[in-house]
């Protein structure tokens, strides 16, 4: 994606999810390149399907991928803001905050 090859950036993570649909990190990199792009409601998409993926499924629970969550949340809520969904966006900073919050105390708890 650093090298502006945007096509080539979209196929592979596209294969990445045809493998693992769930993967939040793939997620979270489709949000940054559709931002980049300036395609805001497929980045939204990816932003909440990342956080989702995290949220929703036992298997991707992590304090680093809660941190992940944080902040596909909060790309979200900035996404929401700018769509004009000011309900949806405020829910998303609330998601958000919550994520960083339970990332920290798991890893305080690991130290």
């Amino acid at each position: 994606m650093r090298s502006g090859n945007f096509k080539a950036a979209e196929r592979i993570l596209a294969e990445a999810t045809a493998v693992n649909s769930s993967n939040p990190e793939v997620l979270m990199n489709l949000c940054g390149l559709w931002l980049r792009q300036g395609k805001k409601e497929l980045a939204l998409e990816a932003c909440q399907s990342a956080a989702n993926s995290v949220y929703y499924n036992q298997g991707n629970w992590a304090p680093a991928f809660e941190t992940l969550a944080g902040e596909a949340s909060l790309e979200s809520f900035k996404l929401l803001k700018d769509l004009g969904r000011e309900a949806d966006a405020k829910e998303a900073l609330r998601r958000s905050v919550e994520s960083f919050a339970r990332a920290r105390k798991a890893f305080k708890e690991t130290e």
